[in-house]
């Protein structure tokens, strides 16, 4: 951003992104996409980000992967992501015996988690809540509640998107 428009852009992102780390490939894909860099490397991008091993090196939870999911304006970067949200399961802990989560799904949790997330509060306690029951599956029941309440249903091998769905 210190060269502003004197460089191009895409040339720069290409020479850098080999040398980026995982939380900073997943931070920049819009910026990615809006300097246009190409196929190839979108490919190379995508291929480290789904990898479940530098996922679980990364030790980010699924909320960050939803958010980078959310921020990117093109489809590019979607399979990839939802990949790496599905293997970021293996960063939440297994709980023991059996566990009750609720989901607040309320009017209260309609803000916006900061200034500079489009992120609310709901889809963020909502994705904690998949997740947690996804890796725990058959041991959680997972409710949400606000006005009323009703039991999310989730199933085995099921994309956390998909479970954030019927939210």
């Amino acid at each position: 951003s210190l060269a502003g428009s004197r460089v191009d852009k895409r040339g720069l992102w290409e020479a850098l992104i080999p040398s980026m780390g995982y939380m900073a490939l997943l931070r920049n894909l819009r910026n990615f996409d809006e300097a246009g860099v190409s196929d190839e490397v979108v490919q190379q991008v995508a291929a480290r980000l789904a990898d479940p091993a530098q996922v679980a090196r990364s030790r980010q939870f699924p909320l960050r992967f939803l958010a980078a999911h959310r921020s990117c304006v093109s489809l590019r970067w979607a399979y990839a992501l939802e990949q790496a949200l599905n293997a970021s399961l293996a960063n939440i802990p297994e709980l023991p015996g059996r566990t009750l989560v609720l989901v607040d799904q309320s009017g209260s949790m309609s803000m916006a988690l900061s200034k500079k997330s489009q992120m609310r509060f709901a889809e963020a306690a909502a994705i904690f809540g998949a997740a947690i029951a996804a890796r725990n599956l058959g041991r959680v029941t997972l409710v949400q509640y606000g006005s009323d309440s009703e039991i999310v249903k989730v199933r085995r091998g099921e994309s956390l998107l998909r479970i954030l769905e019927r939210f």
